[in-house]
């Protein structure tokens, strides 16, 4: 419950202040080229650098970024089930992502463990 409320207000945050988190990104490919695509030393928060950089690209080229608010995406919490609450907690936070991102080492069970 209280990981359930946790996520929704940084949604809300994500979603007041402009920023694009996991679920679904696309664009077209020359822009996703034009943006460098994603960057792979990034260990987390490559949805939301990415969302950042083509957003600059479409304002610098007169274009725009544009969210498709009515199409539902059903997300697995199957990583979630292995942490306890206070773990989610902190490695869900933006500040954290942040701070950490390019450290692959505060992202072990994220990506060591296969989740199934």
């Amino acid at each position: 419950m209280i990981v359930r409320l946790y996520l929704q207000v940084w949604r809300v945050i994500g979603l007041v202040g402009g920023l694009a988190q996991g679920a679904v990104q696309f664009c077209r490919r020359e822009s996703f080229e034009a943006a460098a695509g994603y960057d792979e030393s990034l260990w987390m928060g490559e949805d939301v650098d990415f969302y950042l950089r083509i957003k600059k690209l479409a304002k610098r080229n007169h274009q725009r970024v544009q969210f498709m608010r009515d199409v539902r995406v059903q997300p697995s919490p199957r990583r979630f089930d292995h942490w306890s609450v206070w773990e989610i907690l902190l490695r869900t936070n933006p500040l954290f992502i942040l701070l950490f991102r390019r450290r692959r080492g505060a992202w072990k069970g994220w990506y060591d463990q296969l989740i199934r």
